[in-house]
């Protein structure tokens, strides 16, 4: 697992904003927080779509399994039934009979043919459930990329604010020493 920056209270960048002036910091905190929401979303949403793969998935295996005992129930019925027999010779069965066992023999290719429909319907869903799960897993990189920049950005501006408020406060020391120095000068003349 990637470990994320900490989430940052918005209260915080708010305070920051009021104390300090500085509105690129709440800016920043803003689409980090708002990057991390949405990481946490896709998240979820891919978990959910992984789940619903699943379910597809074992459909999709008991369609087939579910194919072959039908096969295996024809190839026993046929044998059963004499058809071999029938459909090499025209002699045994009765046209009664034969009309029977082809009326059996139609409704079981037409469970077969639905099935198999089922099973191509189902394995185009799975396919376009794992685009979708590609798809999501790319805009979740894009959003974790989005959120270390932002985060990196944010680091600079806090690190550049240090920088600036020490600045400040030297130079103010600076200006300190001078006014000093100057009204010793100017008590001595």
């Amino acid at each position: 697992t990637q470990s994320y920056p900490k989430k940052i209270d918005p209260e915080l960048s708010h305070h920051q904003k009021k104390v300090k002036g500085i509105s690129f910091v709440s800016t920043d905190n803003e689409k980090i927080l708002i990057s991390q929401r949405r990481n946490e979303e896709l998240e979820k949403e891919i978990s959910s779509l992984k789940e619903s793969l699943r379910g597809e998935t074992l459909a999709n295996e008991e369609q087939r399994n579910y194919i072959e005992i039908l096969k295996q129930a024809l190839e026993t019925k046929i044998e059963d039934l004499g058809i071999l027999d029938l459909l090499t010779s025209s002699q045994g069965k009765g046209k009664k009979e034969a009309i029977n066992i082809f009326a059996e023999l139609a409704v079981m290719k037409k469970e077969l043919d639905n099935k198999r429909k089922e099973i191509v319907q189902t394995e185009s869903r799975t396919a376009d459930i794992e685009a979708l799960v590609v798809d999501l897993k790319n805009q979740n990189d894009t959003q974790k990329e989005e959120l270390n920049g932002l985060h990196t950005a944010y680091k600079n501006a806090m690190q550049g604010k240090e920088a600036s408020e020490k600045m400040s406060h030297d130079l103010e020391m600076k200006l300190a020493n001078y006014e000093k120095d100057k009204n010793i000068l100017l008590d001595f003349v």
